[in-house]
């Protein structure tokens, strides 16, 4: 008989690690990334915060990576929670032994079984980043934060795993005043630059008053233990004080080493009875943020500094490498997802540019009102299933975007009533970086759940350092990447934008303004085939559609509105569209316009044959009508053939006698 105790999961259709994680993002869009299932570390020299992902691509390369790494049964998945704006409570002991605390705020949490303990997820507090500091909270004996900088493992094979669904139920962290707040990446120094400013700044001591000032804050006797738990306590006070030691040994005033040991010594002397491992890793994750705040530059992050569930590397001076890999075995790539396929990917962000009067608002909310209603984009781009969209609309007015949604949810054969749930818009406009702003965008996708925010246009949202002439790139950069940051990881965030006057082509580079095409990830470029006629409502689009993801396309767009009404400002009738390919129809638009020159030509050789009344020989008769010769040849040949204008061998005078090949009407002759 044959022993069936070793099947492997594959084979008994059990989830892989792999097929968990992509179920995670599948349910919701969080930034994921493999770590040692003992070690809880993530793969050598591989940098999570830049490469935690939601992108099923990416998943599926680095697990399969560190599955060849560590083995199937040795990978465990790890949630970059801090980059998603929540945070966990780590609880390391048994519930019999929870503080009193804890059950202050359980009622709030998603609570999720880890290897030794429990996990409490929530979302931060408004307009507050916490860091992974823990000596805020009335107890934190068994008990961590991971915040800002760090990471939890939700799912491995020596955990039950966490049911994605339960994220949808975040509420804010209750109680604001016990966490401590995050230094932020950007101003961290380095492992070496915390090296080099000590050995820069080792004293001696010119300044006693300073030093005094030293020891006072170092006596552990006057510190006030009623502070512990508050916004003032022991994490803040420490982080301020090593903060002002650094900017007084860079003036020189005493040595940045000696104060920083007498502060250790404080550090350790008011949280004992704290856990030692965690003491001491606090403690040296304020070093770089303090190091770097002194320096009062841009200084690289720290390679160690809030490592989440991984402890601190005391003295680690290694450099993190850009990772080389070999092609993955299998080579297995996931297909890309789509809110319209072939028009526009899901995730992305990017713009919809066109000049002036180029029906980019009829053509951005043709295309999430299509989306929002589960069916093809202007009939041709299918839908794969019904997303909710936020609509930013900053021109026109209420009563008129309200007037073409009604239009265009008629032309797509729904009612107004199908299009309710699935979208929300406003007609408020501030400036993208202001709170106002900020606020209102994640209040709305906190409640809504939209899966694409569209911003029309950018211009009427833009602060006005970004659409000042003379904004640099990186100036209107950082603006459009907060404003990515803002819709948030998984949605796709579009705007509606100009083309640049002065330039030509159609090119992302038209785009107007710096910084916009360098931004894009996807794009649709819009412009007018031919000249519109506007006052039938007909206007024939060409829509250029690119992305740094998949490729693009480029189409030919018919569009129909109806009779423009002038005495109510508006097309009456119906809305139709016709999609095709930008070559085909290029191709038609030729023909078409060949025949029309060509019925031109033939009714210019026939007005001037009847204004000579009389036989005209063939050069004179293509000299006399003028244009294009071989064209009026090619007409005058036409017309032969039908037999509109015949050919007749005369004697004429001056020709010495021979007879001449001479033209005339038919009618005439």
């Amino acid at each position: 008989m044959a022993d069936d105790t070793n099947n492997h999961d594959d084979e008994i259709g059990l989830p892989t690690i792999l097929d968990r994680a992509c179920h995670v993002i599948d349910v919701i869009p969080i930034r994921l990334f493999p770590v040692n299932a003992q070690t809880k570390r993530p793969l050598p020299s591989y940098i999570w915060p830049q490469r935690a992902t939601d992108r099923k691509n990416r998943i599926v390369e680095d697990f399969l990576y560190a599955i060849e790494t560590w083995g199937e049964d040795n990978v465990s998945i790890a949630w970059a929670l801090g980059l998603d704006g929540c945070l966990a409570i780590d609880i390391d002991v048994v519930e019999e032994a929870w503080p009193p605390f804890i059950h202050e705020i359980i009622d709030e949490a998603v609570i999720n079984p880890t290897a030794r303990g429990t996990h409490l997820y929530f979302a931060n507090p408004k307009d507050f980043q916490p860091g992974n500091g823990a000596s805020n909270l009335p107890d934190s004996h068994g008990i961590d934060v991971r915040g800002a900088g760090g990471y939890v493992v939700i799912d491995g094979p020596d955990r039950p795993g966490l049911d994605p669904r339960s994220l949808h139920m975040l509420h804010k962290f209750p109680r604001r005043e016990w966490l401590v707040p995050y230094g932020g990446d950007g101003i961290h120094a380095s492992t070496q630059q915390v090296v080099e400013f000590a050995n820069a700044h080792h004293g001696p001591i010119t300044s006693e008053p300073s030093w005094k000032g030293v020891l006072n804050m170092t006596d552990p006797e006057r510190w006030d233990t009623d502070l512990n738990g508050t916004g003032k306590g022991r994490h803040n006070t420490c982080l301020g004080r090593m903060t002002k030691f650094a900017e007084e040994a860079q003036l020189g005033l005493y040595s940045f080493r000696e104060a920083l040991t007498l502060l250790r010594s404080w550090w350790e002397a008011v949280m004992e009875g704290e856990d030692r491992r965690r003491v001491k890793d606090e403690f040296n994750l304020m070093i770089p943020w303090a190091v770097g705040k002194a320096l009062s530059k841009n200084a690289e992050p720290t390679e160690v500094a809030d490592e989440g569930e991984s402890p601190a590397l005391e003295g680690d001076n290694s450099k993190a490498l850009i990772q080389f890999r070999e092609l993955p075995d299998p080579f297995v790539l996931p297909p890309i997802e789509w809110h319209a396929k072939g028009l526009l990917m899901s995730g992305t962000h990017g713009e919809l540019g066109g000049p002036e009067k180029s029906m980019k608002s009829y053509l951005a909310l043709s295309t999430v009102t299509a989306i929002a209603l589960g069916v093809p984009v202007l009939g041709h781009f299918d839908v794969p299933e019904r997303q909710r969209v936020l609509i930013l609309s900053g021109e026109g007015g209420e009563v008129g975007m309200l007037r073409r949604a009604e239009r265009i949810v008629s032309a797509y054969g729904a009612n107004i009533n199908d299009l309710r749930p699935w979208l929300r818009y406003t007609t408020m406009t501030a400036p993208l970086t202001s709170k106002l702003m900020i606020d209102s965008i994640a209040a709305a996708i906190d409640e809504f759940d939209p899966a694409i925010v569209w911003l029309d246009p950018w211009y009427a949202y833009a602060p006005g350092s970004a659409v000042a002439s003379s904004a640099l790139l990186t100036d209107i950069g950082q603006v459009l990447s907060n404003w990515r940051q803002a819709v948030g990881v998984g949605r796709t965030a579009m705007i509606n934008h100009h083309l640049n006057t002065g330039g030509t082509g159609d090119g992302l580079q038209r785009l107007a303004g710096a910084g916009h095409a360098e931004w894009c990830d996807s794009w649709m470029l819009v412009d007018h085939r031919e000249k519109p006629n506007v006052e039938e409502g007909r206007f024939r689009l060409k829509l250029r559609v690119g992305s740094r993801q998949w490729g693009g396309g480029d189409y030919a767009i018919d569009l129909s509105l109806g009779r423009f009404d002038p005495e109510h400002g508006i097309h009456i009738g119906s809305i139709h569209w016709k999609v095709g390919r930008l070559s085909e129809a290029q191709a038609e638009t030729d023909d078409e316009r060949h025949q029309a020159t060509m019925i031109e030509a033939q009714l210019a050789i026939k007005r001037y044959l009847r204004k000579q009344q009389r036989p005209v020989g063939r050069n004179e008769l293509i000299e006399g009508v003028g244009g294009k010769k071989e064209r009026m040849r090619a007409a005058l040949g036409i017309l032969i053939e039908r037999g509109e204008v015949i050919e007749r061998s005369l004697k004429v005078a001056g020709a010495g006698g021979r007879p001449k090949i001479m033209c005339s009407l038919a009618d005439e002759s």
